[in-house]
């Protein structure tokens, strides 16, 4: 098998049992992507309330260096199977420990991390359950040498003896839009982090064409760049979210999942800035237009591991109960940074409320509806030119690459990568 490495690594965190099994290969063909992949096993698991999972699956072109082929998909059971692509490097380093899929089953007794690298173990972290996740990074790395901690690639969850439906999944320091159900999956199995350090290498089938693939997409990329960035923030403009360009004019170094060029996340003083969604729930959900006072909330969420996108819905359902006159005293003012701090630190503020729930106990289900498609419509209006939009992206999500690419490349060079990698013609 080549593009894939045809394993699947299914730990039980009850029981302590490991297994390695092989992953057939019409499955892998059928469902090339990370969520695609991800969403077919959670069917096939049969996952649900009684029966949770975490499924992690990496996609063929994550680990090659195909340019935006880094999304891994990770899925679980919360009212239904959900899914979100993961950013940056996780994806890449499952396939270079050797498998395609992690499967994460049971519960801990305690609070646990798994290691996995030239053994896997499931380790006791009860003592430190409270810490957030970049401390957590810290302490898994501390145990490495500094080449292998900067190799190991983490995805962990905030405080989880306070659990809060607004935390989510924060990987390598970056925290991950949509992600709080999932880390609701992680608190219930009493899961703090999950940690790869991989030594293993992939077979492509025709890595000399692969390759003169990628060089030519890299050059190419390269003669254009200086125009793609600024048709980058030209793109961004059509939103009309004017914190973007005033965060993104900032210098701040240049950080790029794995393989790709376009490194659209921003570091500023070894902190993330926040990405296009953060900076919309940032300003427009939530009524933030200072620069300072918006980094300073986005630090917050990054040290604490809280999902920004499940923030900015609860904060704009309690605006938004202000300004209809059920509260005597509004529970939140749009803009009002420090009283947001001040909720996100008393968990039994209705700011920890779940949005949906919160939205149906005030009868307000149409406004976190169309809340919910505001969020949809930025992709649309992002994308608005490009030709075929609707039909590209269904391929580009089923390979896992990240819609920015449709911007660069060729879509047909997407597809002569997948096949260069894998030997296979990609079925509809």
């Amino acid at each position: 098998m080549t593009g894939w490495q045809g394993k699947l690594l299914r730990i039980n965190l009850g029981s302590g049992l490991i297994e390695t099994e092989l992953l057939a290969e019409d499955l892998l063909e059928s469902y090339p992507g990370g969520c695609a992949l991800a969403r077919k096993l959670a069917q096939l698991e049969n996952i649900s309330t009684e029966n949770n999972k975490i499924i992690i699956a990496a996609g063929a072109l994550n680990g090659t260096g195909a340019p935006a082929a880094a999304f891994c998909g990770i899925a679980g059971y919360v009212d239904d199977v959900v899914c979100v692509s993961l950013p940056l490097h996780f994806g890449a380093e499952i396939k270079f420990c050797g498998y395609d899929v992690l499967i994460i089953e049971g519960k801990a007794d305690g609070w646990s991390y798994i290691l996995v690298g030239e053994d896997v173990k499931i380790l006791p972290i009860e003592e430190l359950a409270d810490l957030n996740p970049l401390e957590i990074e810290s302490i898994i790395r501390s145990a490495f040498d500094q080449w292998r901690a900067s190799e190991t690639k983490i995805i962990s969850i905030g405080d989880a003896e306070k659990f809060s439906p607004l935390l989510g999944l924060v990987t390598d320091g970056f925290v991950v839009n949509y992600t709080a159900k999932l880390a609701s999956v992680f608190a219930e199995k009493h899961l703090k982090a999950i940690a790869l350090r991989g030594i293993f290498d992939l077979k492509l089938a025709r890595p000399s064409e692969f390759n003169q693939l990628i060089t030519e997409a890299i050059k190419d990329f390269r003669d254009k760049q200086k125009n793609f960035e600024e048709k980058f923030y030209n793109i961004f403009q059509k939103v009309n979210i004017p914190l973007f360009s005033r965060i993104y004019a900032n210098e701040a170094e240049k950080i790029a999942c794995f393989g790709c060029p376009i490194a659209c996340l921003r570091k500023k003083k070894e902190k993330f800035l926040p990405d296009f969604i953060a900076i919309y729930c940032l300003n427009r959900m939530m009524g933030i237009n200072s620069i300072q006072e918006a980094l300073s909330l986005y630090d917050f969420c990054t040290q604490e591991g809280i999902d920004p996108v499940a923030l900015g819905l609860s904060a704009r359902i309690l605006i938004e109960l202000g300004r209809s006159g059920k509260f005597e005293t509004p529970p939140l003012r749009a803009g009002d940074k420090k009283h947001i701090l001040h909720l996100l630190k008393d968990k039994d503020s209705l700011l920890h409320k779940k949005a949906n729930l919160l939205a149906k106990e005030y009868e307000m289900e149409s406004e976190f509806k169309e809340l919910e498609d505001s969020l949809k419509r930025i992709e649309k209006i992002i994308f608005s030119d490009i030709d075929g939009y609707d039909n590209k992206i269904k391929i580009i999500d089923a390979l896992g690459f990240c819609p920015y690419i449709l911007y660069l490349f060729p879509y047909e060079l997407l597809i002569e990568m997948y096949q260069a990698a894998t030997g296979k013609l990609l079925k509809e």
